[in-house]
């Protein structure tokens, strides 16, 4: 076992209870995202509901919408969530969600000829301040992690590493756990995946639309029309060291929300 390796199991052990947790979404509260400093994008057919203890985003109704959480704008960066802090990997960071995955379905779509499907209904992408994150896709069983370029050919946006996780038993704790250049990440505080973290850029999406190019920047959805899923979407935080500031709060113009209804369509297939 390599020291960085040890050292992300010490971080995810240890970092959670020498730091104060910032709840970005309390799914208690009874509502969505939208209303709690995220900005939500729904596309036409996916249905938002909420059953007292957690969002549901269903987009299985239409396999090419798009819809999920944004915690800052990516076209301008006018607005971010207001409690998000640095996400610095140098110190390091825990994000802690709580996902279930009621149904999952993808197209046979396989960019880089290993036999394995390159596209999942659900994402997290973490992307910390200097642009080194992850993407994380989220089968009914199975969790892995995006490649970026130069992993092999035609890598990017392909599947990486990845493990065997049934994501419909229930309702499960991820704990994704960055330090340096790695990252775990913890199922009900079990290890279940670890490597290194990405850069994803050039990403080949367009510059107003790309979330891969924003510094400290979080995403919770369905982001490809190659896939879709119906999820169970409860609270989400972050334990940063308490040094990390956060970030003054942007201002949120209501036609860039507004204009924000068609970005993930524009995004990769």
């Amino acid at each position: 076992m390599t020291r960085s390796i040890q050292a992300l199991i010490l971080l995810a052990c240890t970092l959670p209870l020498a730091s104060q947790a910032v709840l970005l979404y309390d799914a208690s509260l009874g509502t969505f995202p939208g209303t709690q400093g995220w900005i939500g994008v729904i596309d036409t057919s996916t249905i938002q509901t909420h059953n007292g203890s957690a969002t549901r985003l269903d987009s299985t109704a239409d396999r090419a919408d798009q819809s999920g959480f944004f915690s800052e704008d990516p076209a301008f960066g006018l607005f971010q969530h207001p409690a998000l802090p640095v996400m610095d990997r140098s110190a390091g960071y825990t994000i802690r969600f709580n996902l279930q995955v009621l149904s999952e379905g993808h197209d046979i779509r396989d960019d880089n000829g290993d036999l394995l499907n390159d596209r999942a209904g659900f994402s997290m992408i973490a992307i910390s301040e200097d642009l080194l994150g992850l993407e994380l896709a989220f089968f009914e069983d199975r969790v892995w992690a995006y490649a970026a370029a130069g992993e092999g050919p035609n890598s990017l946006f392909t599947q990486a590493e990845g493990a065997a996780f049934d994501t419909t038993a229930g309702m499960v704790q991820f704990d994704f756990s960055v330090l340096n250049n790695g990252y775990s990440l913890n199922a009900n505080g079990v290890p279940l995946l670890a490597g290194n973290l990405r850069n994803y850029n050039p990403s080949g999406l367009s510059s107003f639309v790309d979330p891969y190019n924003n510094p400290s920047f979080l995403f919770f959805g369905d982001d490809t029309t190659s896939a879709d899923a119906d999820v169970l979407l409860g609270d989400i935080e972050i334990n940063p060291p308490p040094d990390l500031a956060v970030p003054e709060a942007r201002t949120a113009l209501p036609l860039l929300i507004l204009g924000l209804s068609g970005l993930l369509r524009r995004k990769r297939a």
